[in-house]
């Protein structure tokens, strides 16, 4: 009977910390998707939806899975189709589900306010008017190593910026004076508490040094 119930007691501890652990694992990780087999259900547009189908449903199954996601290294929104039409992409929300890609185009995407590359990883880079119009608030990986002078200089509307980067991302080219472009609606550009003061002194950002404010990412 004592064995018996030390069995069950057994059993009842492991089940608990399988609960805890999915849980602590799932804590900072993605919003469920609608339809777990196809990371295009977490988008809103359907030229989006029709991009992702036509470039990387790779069994042809009408879904992107999450396996033929983690594929992906480019998204170009420029990109055109057989007919030399242009896939006319408004939003790229779900863009987040697409953890390993290196390389982003918007092309003539416009519309969204909030555009998150926080779980975009693979993005180390950005080079001239890198953001189109229309966001106002932009979250980048913590993982950007390069941007230009220019990178922010179309988005008109910006006002925010999360940069987690522990170092502050480099200029791809600078002389002497250079300045990061940012227009008059930039109002902060939020970096990691512990890097605010080297922000603020690094080449380029330091002609944003009113605007670099120290986070708790």
């Amino acid at each position: 009977m004592k064995n018996k119930l030390f069995f069950l007691a057994l059993i009842a501890m492991v089940l608990v910390g399988c609960s805890k652990d999915d849980g602590e694992e799932n804590g900072g990780s993605l919003p469920q998707l609608p339809d777990p087999n196809d990371v295009c259900s977490a988008m809103d547009d359907s030229e989006s939806i029709r991009y992702c189908y036509d470039h990387f449903d790779l069994d042809k199954d009408l879904a992107v899975s999450p396996k033929e996601a983690a594929l992906v290294r480019k998204i170009d929104c420029d990109d055109r189709d057989d007919d030399f039409k242009l896939y006319d992409v408004r939003s790229v929300k779900g863009i987040e589900y697409f953890p390993n890609l290196v390389e982003l185009n918007f092309g003539g995407w416009n519309s969204a306010a909030d555009l998150d590359l926080s779980y975009n990883l693979g993005l180390t880079k950005f080079g001239d008017y890198a953001f189109p119009y229309g966001i106002i608030t932009l979250k980048l990986p913590k993982t950007l190593e390069e941007v230009t002078p220019l990178t922010f200089d179309m988005c008109d509307d910006l006002t925010t910026i999360y940069c987690p980067a522990v170092e502050p991302p480099r200029m791809s080219y600078s002389w002497p004076g250079v300045e990061l472009e940012v227009e008059d609606a930039l109002a902060k550009i939020y970096v990691p508490k512990a890097s605010a003061a080297k922000y603020q002194k690094a080449e380029g950002w330091k002609t944003c040094a009113s605007k670099i404010v120290g986070y708790d990412f």
